[in-house]
């Protein structure tokens, strides 16, 4: 374990709009499946597995400090071997600034071969996508994720698999437009390299890297506006599926009320109220509430539920119904230490420093995460009133989302601000 090293390289996006997200993620994709400046196509696909094991890339938010500012940057986790450091960046840094955007036969057979699994229409967890999508209206990170990696991405694949076909001279145009936002991406500016690994490592690891990361050029300096979807606050979203999902999801750090002692009457409401209600009473296969203390994350939720439209006003009004609640003096203690057991910390020797750092650069409050954690302890049922009067603030300021079957949204549609389709026949 002690040679191993995990790390993490941010390239700042804010000069990319809209359009050019989508070419970056399409960049993405065929990274590693076509060859570059110095290795085949072959060669490496086997190198990526050697040298960067569990290679990822994310859009995420950045946040200055003292500043609501945000900037997007394109996040790139990886883990390899500390003697092997030197090489896997190296071989990162030619997928990156070297890919073949060329060979539109070859992209275009990648694109055909990946695309489904970018349909969220026919997506094998719709309760993820749920969270993601309700949690977008409150949470940066998740907004930025949906505009990267949403829907619109997959329309973008498949227009790209039709003009691949279909049209003279689509190839080159696309060639040239992957190498424009390439080199919008790959410069110096607002850079940022983490690792984790044995500390007698980190200093020759961390001054290879600047010496290879210098060498990129400077930044234009210029900020796109990216245009993001309408936000709503109760949406639903028409997907291939026999079932319903619904989440609220909830920021409990835009508060300035919230304490952990507060938590443990979720965790109170979940058992005497939703999961009586929503699962035995009205039929869903599960629901329940989930808390991320680190991060601040609340969510209520049901899935493979037939009254989902009913579940929002339940979820939505959950703050108001714990006012009228009987919890029992013997069960609480149970509630407090459920409630503990909700913290969230990440495990792993190397993922955890990786993640304070991450947490650092998106903004989260480590401090205030503490805090909350540490004061679950001391919640007592004198608490419920204050319980109850933050409960209602969190849930009116949440995301909620109904993902499943077009019969419900459609049937209640009153319930929702909006209800969207994703479904191949209405796009």
């Amino acid at each position: 374990m002690e040679s191993i090293a995990r790390n993490v390289l941010y390239l700042n996006a804010e000069s990319l709009d809209n359009e050019d997200l989508l070419y970056l993620k399409l960049y993405e994709l065929i990274t590693g499946m076509v060859r570059t400046g110095n290795y085949s196509e072959e060669e490496i696909g086997n190198l990526c597995t050697e040298y960067l094991g569990d290679l990822s890339f994310n859009l995420v938010c950045a946040h200055k400090e003292g500043s609501d500012e945000a900037v997007p940057m394109l996040r790139l986790t990886w883990t390899g071997l500390v003697e092997d450091s030197e090489t896997g960046l190296s071989i990162l840094l030619d997928m990156l600034k070297n890919s073949d955007v060329t060979d539109s036969e070859k992209i275009g057979e990648i694109v055909d071969r990946e695309k489904a699994n970018y349909d969220l229409s026919r997506t094998s967890d719709p309760f993820t996508l749920a969270q993601y999508l309700s949690g977008q209206y409150i949470n940066d990170n998740l907004a930025y994720r949906m505009l990267y990696e949403g829907q619109d991405f997959y329309l973008f694949l498949e227009e790209v698999s039709k003009g691949l076909t279909g049209e003279p001279g689509y190839g080159e145009g696309l060639s040239e437009r992957l190498s424009e936002v390439r080199e919008k991406l790959l410069t110096k500016d607002k850079l940022i390299f983490a690792l984790a690994g044995p500390e007698e490592s980190l200093e020759d690891i961390k001054e290879t890297a600047k010496e290879m990361l210098s060498e990129l050029p400077e930044g234009s300096g210029e900020r796109a506006e990216l245009v993001f979807p309408e936000k709503l606050h109760k949406m639903g979203v028409e997907i291939e599926s026999p079932d319903q999902y619904t989440v609220l999801y909830g920021d409990m750090m835009t508060d300035d009320d919230t304490k952990g002692r507060y938590i443990p009457f979720i965790t109170a409401m979940s058992d005497l109220y939703l999961i009586p209600v929503v699962r035995f009473q009205n039929g869903a296969y599960s629901a329940g509430s989930n808390v991320n203390a680190y991060t601040g994350y609340m969510a209520l939720y049901s899935y493979s539920d037939p009254y989902a439209s009913e579940t929002v006003d339940l979820i939505e009004n959950i703050g108001e119904t714990l006012k009228n609640t009987d919890i029992p003096e013997e069960n609480f203690d149970g509630y407090i230490l459920n409630s503990i057991g909700y913290v969230g910390e990440v495990s792993g020797v190397l993922k955890k420093p990786i993640d304070a750092i991450d947490k650092e650069i998106t903004g989260y409050d480590a401090g205030k995460a503490v805090e909350l954690i540490n004061d679950i302890k001391n919640a007592d049922l004198e608490d419920k009133e204050a319980a109850t009067e933050w409960l209602g603030r969190i849930t009116a300021s949440a995301g909620i989302c109904t993902v499943g079957n077009a019969d419900v949204p459609e049937a209640d549609a009153s319930g929702y601000d909006k209800v969207i389709s994703y479904r191949a026949e209405t796009q």
